[in-house]
């Protein structure tokens, strides 16, 4: 199971952008790892201390997650 935040973030990209699950995902979490750093990656909008702790809360999520499911010999 995905994090929440990237899951939401990748579904609004199938939904809004017609990409596939594994594009998606990619997407989204190429985006928060942005976030997670103040950048949305387009002009100069500003992100939120909200934002950026939430990119930073799924980012953790997201390796412990991937560290959980490999085990010795799987990195």
């Amino acid at each position: 199971m995905l994090p929440a935040y990237i899951q939401n973030v990748a579904h609004a990209l199938m939904r809004d952008q017609g990409l596939d699950r594994q594009t998606a995902i990619a997407y989204a979490v190429n985006a928060i790892k942005r976030w997670a750093k103040g950048n949305l990656g387009w002009g100069k909008h500003k992100i939120t201390p909200e934002v950026i702790a939430a990119a930073k809360r799924a980012l953790k999520e997201w390796n412990d997650l991937k560290a959980s499911h490999s085990g010795p010999g799987k990195r």
